[in-house]
């Protein structure tokens, strides 16, 4: 990791261009070359720097429905818990946390009978003991950008 990794980084976070070629833009505003820009970008994957490229959705134009949901699970089972939570892909984030509640997680379905087909599959899962969930009321996007 050097200076222009953490360039690069900065720039990934929050300025691609949408055009037919936005790493060859990406690699002038750097002054190197695209393919160096594209071998770098690989390696800080690689080296977990980078999870994915993707695009910043907004939601809330869908009519999805979305809560943050906490749960109540075994200890000795969580970490399976979560490795088969992780797999739902309608579930965005997931977090263990030290207390009660021990695992938070997003989730968003298309609508509320698959939302709350989610959450009756969640309660079968083995080693939860409660689930407390929290609507979504209004959304507030926030523009996170990492100093790095």
């Amino acid at each position: 990791m050097d200076d222009l990794d953490l360039k690069i980084l900065k720039l990934l976070q929050d300025d691609v261009p949408i055009t037919e070629k936005p790493f060859s833009e990406l690699s002038q505003k750097l002054n190197i070359s695209e393919s160096e820009l594209i071998r770098r970008i690989k390696l800080l994957k690689e080296d977990n720097y980078i999870f994915r490229i993707a695009p910043k959705v907004n939601f809330s134009k869908f009519t999805r429905i979305s809560a943050l949901v906490a749960i109540e699970a075994k200890e000795d089972g969580i970490e399976k818990l979560t490795e088969l939570i992780n797999s739902i892909s309608e579930i965005s984030h997931a977090y263990i946390r030290d207390n009660k509640y021990n695992l938070w997680i997003t989730v968003s379905a298309d609508n509320q009978d698959r939302f709350d087909h989610l959450i009756d599959e969640l309660k079968k899962i083995n080693g939860v003991t409660d689930i407390v969930i929290f609507p979504s009321k209004k959304i507030f996007k926030l523009n996170v950008k990492f100093e790095v």
